[in-house]
Formats: C-alpha cells, sequence, structure tokens
C-alpha cells in the first residue's frame, strides 16, 4: 500500500514539474502511437521490436473489450479530425458488434403469454482476439534538465485486424478502430480519483517511429480511411526531431550515467556509443600529389541526428479499472539509426540499429 501511494504522489509531482520545463515545445507535443499488444510478435523492418511480458497483453485487452461490450463504460465513435481536434460522438453497443465484425439481426417473436409480439435482436460471435494494435494520442513532457519523460494519454483506440471473406489467403489485411475512449477532459479531482485505483498491467516495449506520415499512411489503411488520418504530430518538425535525438545523445555521451547496449546489460563505453552511430574516425589511404608516395588520412566523424528516426521506449502501463484510463509510466528509451551502407550506392537495403538504451529519472 505505501509503494502503491508513493508511485501516486509521484506522479503528481512528475507531471506538475514536467509541465513547467518541457523540452519539446512550450506546453507540450501531441503524438499519435500505435502499439502491438499481442504477446507474440515477429520482429520485421516495422517495428523493429515490440515485447509485452509479464502479464498481460491479453488480460489488459479482455478487461477493455468486456468492459466495453457490456455496456459498463460510454464509448465514442473512433473518427477525429485530427490530433488537435478531438470530436466526442456516442458510440452504441450495436455500433461496436457491427464494427467488430458482428451481425445483428432483429426478429419478432409472439408472446404467449402478453398476447404481444415483441422485437429481440439476436447477435452473432465476434472474435476479440482480432484486436491487435492499441491507438493511442499521448502529450509528450521530456524534462531535458532533469532528464526525465512522461506521456499523457488523452485518448485510445483498440484496432480490429482481419480480412475480408474473399480473401481466402489472407493476402491484404485491413485495419479498423473498435472505438475511443476520450480523457483529455477530465478534471483534477478525477484524475485524483483514478490514480487511486491504478493498477500495474504490463511492461511494454515498443518502437516510436518519429516520420510524420507516410509509415503510418502505408501500413494502416482500412475501407478508404486511415488509422491515423492526419500526420504524426503535425508540430513534431524536422528542428524539434533532431534537437530531441541531440538531448537523448548528448546526455549517453556525458558518462553521468551508465549507457547499456539495447536489452542487455553490457554497459557501453563513450566510444562504443560513437561507433554505434556510425561517427567513428575512418582512416583512408591516397596518394600524395607531390611526392607519389601513399599517405594515411583520418577522417574525422560526425553524427547524424537526422538518422534518428525511431526510438524504442520501455514503459510500464497502469489501468484504472473504473474508467479504463491507461497511465504510462516511462522507463528507458533506445534511439533507432536508419542509414544504408556505403556499398549500396543505390540505397535498395535500409538498415535499423538500436544504438544504445537509457534510462530516465524517475
Amino acid at each position: 500500500m505505501k509503494k502503491h501511494f508513493l508511485f501516486i504522489l509521484l506522479l503528481c509531482f512528475a507531471e506538475m514539474a514536467l509541465a513547467q520545463s518541457n523540452f519539446l515545445l512550450s506546453n507540450s507535443l501531441r503524438v499519435n502511437t500505435v502499439v502491438d499488444v499481442r504477446k507474440s510478435v515477429s520482429i520485421s523492418q516495422y517495428p523493429i521490436y515490440v515485447e509485452i511480458k509479464n502479464i498481460q497483453a491479453e488480460s489488459i485487452l479482455e478487461k477493455i473489450m468486456n468492459t466495453a461490450l457490456e455496456g459498463k463504460i460510454r464509448l465514442s465513435d473512433p473518427w477525429y479530425n485530427n490530433l488537435y481536434d478531438l470530436i466526442d460522438s456516442t458510440l452504441t453497443i450495436d455500433g461496436l458488434y457491427e464494427r467488430m465484425g458482428g451481425k445483428i439481426t432483429t426478429m419478432s417473436v409472439f408472446d404467449e403469454k402478453t398476447k404481444t409480439t415483441k422485437d429481440i435482436k439476436i447477435k452473432s460471435d465476434i472474435n476479440l482476439k482480432e484486436i491487435e494494435n492499441i491507438g493511442f494520442i499521448d502529450e509528450w513532457f521530456f524534462d531535458n534538465t532533469n532528464f526525465s519523460f512522461s506521456k499523457k494519454t488523452l485518448a485510445y483506440f483498440p484496432i480490429r485486424t482481419f480480412f475480408k471473406p474473399d480473401d481466402v489467403e489472407n493476402q491484404s489485411a485491413l485495419f479498423r478502430k473498435a472505438f475511443i475512449l476520450y480523457f483529455d477532459k477530465i478534471n483534477a479531482n478525477q484524475e485524483k480519483l483514478s490514480n487511486q485505483r491504478l493498477i500495474h498491467y504490463a511492461h511494454v516495449k515498443y518502437e516510436q517511429l518519429m516520420d510524420n506520415s507516410i509509415t503510418y499512411t502505408k501500413y494502416f489503411v482500412a475501407d478508404e480511411h486511415y488509422i491515423l488520418e492526419n500526420d504524426n504530430a503535425p508540430l513534431l518538425s524536422s528542428h524539434t526531431k533532431q534537437q530531441f535525438a541531440k538531448a537523448i545523445i548528448d546526455k549517453a555521451l556525458s558518462e553521468t550515467t551508465p549507457v547499456h547496449e539495447f536489452n542487455t546489460e553490457k554497459v557501453l563505453s563513450k566510444q562504443e556509443i560513437i561507433n554505434n552511430l556510425g561517427a567513428g574516425n575512418d582512416t583512408i589511404v591516397i596518394e600524395n600529389v607531390e611526392t607519389g608516395i601513399l599517405e594515411e588520412r583520418i577522417l574525422k566523424g560526425s553524427i547524424d541526428y537526422a538518422s534518428i528516426r525511431s526510438y524504442v521506449f520501455t514503459e510500464d502501463w497502469y489501468l484504472d479499472p473504473l474508467t479504463l484510463r491507461i497511465v504510462k509510466k516511462i522507463r528507458s528509451i533506445a534511439p533507432v539509426r536508419f542509414f544504408y551502407k556505403p556499398e549500396d550506392i543505390d540505397n535498395e537495403y535500409l538498415i535499423k540499429k538500436n544504438v544504445f538504451e537509457i534510462q530516465f529519472k524517475q
């Protein structure tokens, strides 16, 4: 109980402090994220790495979906104009069934006792295992001075993955939001009560792509609609992205906190970090035009901050079982470098490399 109370207290103080010193924007940075929450996820180019362990991908989804289907919480229609114009319109349970691929048939039945005819609804079974992703609308707060990071979840939406009946070989997956839950308008007292009900539900690793639109609109299309309709984080400019990457890398190179190889306990040296960033010095041999003698020259490497195009976050997720509000506690971050080998002159084979992993101050 003491630990539970301490976490809630620290959460409140952290949000107050970060609101005053956010490195990303004067207030906050609003970002779209899609997280694959299956227990077993195949590793591919997108995403580079995803893991749920210690409980619970299935249990958190089961809790969310069962509460929604039982009508214990108000659902909203999962379409919104953009990240800064969230439209809240009610979604009925019947509407949720239809979005989950279920069919609702109305039948007229004669009641012998009352001698009246009643309409009853018959609902077909739906497959909850089709929910493989959760989309989030988060606000990011990064305090570069104290090297702490927090995310406030304003809304989230379970995403159904399915195939059309005539796609017998399951070649073209479709994606559809089941519903959306909004938490952007809860007041301070509601948030305080919600924090007291939080239960730890999952330890999560997932990749956050920092591309503004191409990746998401390419991979998440459903029924001629985008899962993420607008550019991801419209205020996440190239300057802001490089500024963020530089802050993370500068901290790693400062040698003030241990920096690990991604997903291992090995501590990396400053030179190993530089090499992983592709910024190590290189020795070349050239001919001296005056003497004709071959000479070695050292080319000093430099860090290309623009090559950091995604991050793997490690987080703990807490769930309020009454409202289904999710609170994330950010543990660490691992920058991912995108690059091509020098001999790949046509840039045909993109390489992604986790350069290091560093813990945030809690």
